[in-house]
């Protein structure tokens, strides 16, 4: 079977805003590849932080009312953006990751800051600048 690509949301950064609260500024996502091999399901992701536009007063939603399909319609334009070499680099990537998988050699990575210790925890160095 062949490998299927898809986008999955893993977190909504938020923060208020004059007149709104929960504002969602930011979709940290997943770039998902998977396959299915008898049994098997293989899969790999590459994660990603897309900054979304600002809602206009219309267009606000409440935190607690939105959804998933939401937040992947709003990524949408922001995944167009993406050019078709970076996307095709991330795919390439993402088969490469289940063809080892596929082998039986897993290609593992570590997540790590060599100027910071096993000990420290660092700030939140995952937030995207701005």
């Amino acid at each position: 079977m062949a490998i299927e690509y898809s986008w999955k949301v893993n977190a909504l950064k938020y923060g208020n805003e004059p007149g709104f609260e929960q504002v969602v500024q930011f979709a940290d996502c997943s770039y998902v590849a998977s396959e299915t091999v008898g049994l098997t399901t293989y899969t790999a992701e590459e994660r990603v932080v897309l900054e979304l536009d600002p809602p206009s007063s219309d267009e606000y939603i409440s935190f607690s009312e939105i959804t998933q399909e939401m937040v992947l319609s709003w990524i949408t334009p922001k995944v167009e953006e993406i050019s078709r070499d970076e996307l095709e680099s991330k795919k390439f990537k993402l088969s490469s990751i289940i063809e080892h998988q596929k082998s039986g050699s897993d290609l593992l990575l570590s997540e790590g800051l060599p100027w910071v210790s096993d000990e420290e925890v660092p700030n939140d160095v995952s937030s995207p600048a701005g």
